[in-house]
């Protein structure tokens, strides 16, 4: 029936024919030395139909047992049925898809059996195939041929860049799919080929974004030029077929960049070259030896994300634990001339908390604090002084030298799960140095010799 399951052919039949064909089975297994029995009437008189079923009969000789005779010429009456519909279709290897035999029924007393001599056995079977299950494969083959015009004029039709004709072609056989028979594609492959044809109609319009770019650059107009190459880094991964690649783009844009005089976001864009594009990492190279050197936290403005940075700057000594104001201006100075954006909560957490948060590397209330106000990224840095030491000398190979007297503890925490992307301490010296000084020198040994070489990507 329409919309049934279809079912395995061979494995069907075989069950179907034991059980309609059991007693006959029994009753020739005992006959199958006897003389050859009287044919009977109807097959000498062919059947075709009567409108409501058409009749084939189906013929088989072998052994040397019986029911196997017996269901070959089942098979035969079957594969007269599949013929009938095969010369319709340009895929005559496709039988299986007809599924016939689910329709066909033996004829009552259709069967005829004998002896065929040298341990072999003839027989013969008419079945019976409802014309309302022709119908309707024949109606799934015309869906199927249809189906198959409009397939191929949308091929040549995206032959042709035309992927604004495509499209309705490709929308109308996934509307109208059925049940076809035939038709060469399947409903997955219509719905690919429509997501590439939109793909391919958007790779267009983008590929005329980069030839406006291109146009702009050379009349001169360099800010409309950028905005557009600026687009295009957004659609790039939006679009199929595309006139240009990635490296093209971020490499002019890097040269715009240039010739504007914002040498780090040029920087930027070559960078991502060296990244994205192994075989352009030599023009990406020859363009950065062209820049001025970068701020030095500049590394950690790709590393971090770009995004904002909450300091926590803290400093302990013979007064207390308190915000280390002049290191979180240092390192706040450092992060503009990088780019990257600064929040400072070195205020708004009161000192004893915030050293406590390095004793017992706790930051939640810091890192909640940093998050809410939209921060990815918390650097919580603690000067720690011991005052029983500050200002005291010691004697290293008959000299007297300052005692080392401080700690510098670091942490650079993820605000989403609070998690520690990297931590590091090292000693210093503050003997009578100013607050200047102190942020001065610690803010240069934290960035230079560890944050920078150091500190791995947030991910």
């Amino acid at each position: 029936m329409e919309g049934d399951a279809p079912r395995s052919r061979n494995g069907s039949m075989n069950r179907n024919l034991a059980a309609r064909f059991l007693p006959l089975l029994v009753l020739f297994a005992g006959c199958a030395a006897l003389p050859r029995a009287e044919r009977p009437g109807w097959l000498a008189r062919p059947k075709s139909g009567d409108g409501a079923y058409l009749y084939y009969d189906g013929h088989a000789v072998g052994g040397p047992a019986p029911e196997g005779v017996r269901e070959a010429a089942f098979r035969d009456a079957v594969r007269q049925v599949e013929n009938s519909f095969v010369a319709q279709t340009a895929s005559p290897a496709s039988r299986s898809a007809l599924n016939v035999a689910s329709d066909v029924e033996p004829v009552p007393d259709g069967y005829h059996f004998e002896p065929a001599g040298m341990g072999r056995f003839e027989a013969w079977i008419r079945v019976s195939y409802p014309t309302s299950a022709g119908d309707r494969i024949r109606r799934r083959i015309a869906e199927g041929r249809q189906l198959s015009e409009l397939w191929a004029q949308a091929s040549a039709l995206q032959g042709r860049r035309d992927y604004a004709s495509a499209i309705p072609l490709v929308q109308r056989i996934i509307q109208s799919w059925r049940d076809p028979l035939f038709a060469g594609f399947t409903l997955p492959d219509a719905r690919t080929r429509m997501d590439d044809l939109l793909k391919l109609q958007r790779g267009a319009e983008i590929s005329a974004r980069w030839a406006e770019a291109v146009r702009c650059e050379q009349q001169g107009a360099l800010r409309e030029a950028t905005e557009h190459l600026k687009a295009l880094l957004k659609e790039y991964d939006a679009g199929l077929g595309l006139s240009f690649n990635l490296a093209d783009v971020q490499l002019k844009l890097g040269d715009l960049y240039a010739e504007q005089k914002d040498f780090l976001e040029a920087r930027r864009c070559y960078d991502a070259v060296r990244k994205s594009a192994p075989s352009r990492t030599a023009d990406a190279a020859r363009r950065l030896a062209r820049l001025p050197a970068p701020p030095r936290l500049w590394p950690l403005n790709d590393r971090w994300g770009g995004g904002k940075v909450a300091l926590l700057c803290s400093i302990r000594d013979e007064n207390g634990s308190r915000a280390f104001g002049a290191l979180a201006g240092r390192l706040t100075k450092d992060c503009g001339e990088a780019r990257i954006p600064v929040l400072d909560i070195s205020s708004s957490v009161p000192g004893a908390e915030a050293a406590a948060a390095f004793d017992n590397r706790a930051f939640t209330p810091a890192v909640d604090l940093a998050r809410r106000q939209g921060a990815g990224v918390l650097l919580a840095v603690l000067f720690d002084i011991d005052p029983a030491r500050r200002g005291k000398t010691e004697v290293h190979f008959g000299e007297a030298m300052p005692a080392v007297d401080s700690r510098v503890r670091f942490f650079v925490l993820k605000t989403a799960d609070g998690s520690v992307l990297y931590t590091d301490q090292f000693k210093e010296i503050a003997g009578t140095s100013t607050s200047d000084r102190l942020a001065e020198r610690a803010a240069t040994i934290m960035v230079n010799n560890y944050l920078v070489p150091k500190c791995p990507a947030v991910k």
